[in-house]
């Protein structure tokens, strides 16, 4: 169990269960967390809403992404790690 990048491999061994998901969901938009996330869905020909993943110090900028993606206000406990 480590916190890494995903290898090429591993985003293509998940392709066609993404590509799945976005077909039958047919979401109005597919937020990515993550430049991993971003990279999956971007090779699938779609652009996704990208939002830091909190690890490594972004959780701020997580929420933030979150709030803005969403369009919602997320409380101020969360920003200072009370909820999380």
């Amino acid at each position: 169990m480590t916190n890494r990048c995903h290898k090429k491999v591993e985003r293509k061994a998940f392709q066609k269960l993404n590509s799945w998901l976005i077909e039958t969901l047919r979401p109005k938009q597919v937020i990515a967390i993550g430049r991993d996330a971003q990279c999956s869905i971007t090779e699938l020909g779609i652009k996704p809403v990208k939002i830091r993943h909190p690890s490594y110090g972004g959780k701020s900028e997580f929420f933030a992404g979150l709030s803005e993606a969403y369009g919602i206000s997320i409380a101020s406990e969360a920003y200072q790690g009370k909820l999380f």
